[in-house]
């Protein structure tokens, strides 16, 4: 079984700063809009929807896995 979750606002603006460098974006972000990832953690700017981060686990194991798809 695999969990995922989505952190939005200043937590996920927190977790944003504390990544860098910026990514190119594979998704088709809007301009302006910016992309960090770690691991298996990603989180984006979006211009129109504010700071995002993605994560998840896989709870039969307890490894972190991708928490959004493209």
């Amino acid at each position: 079984m695999r969990i995922a979750f989505y952190v939005r606002g200043s937590a996920a603006k927190e977790m944003f700063d504390a990544m860098g460098p910026d990514r190119k974006s594979e998704c088709g972000i809007e301009k302006g809009g910016r992309v960090r990832e770690k691991e298996r953690i990603a989180c984006s700017y979006r211009p129109s929807d504010g700071y995002q981060c993605d994560f998840g686990f896989d709870l039969s194991s307890g490894k972190s896995i991708g928490g959004s798809v493209c």
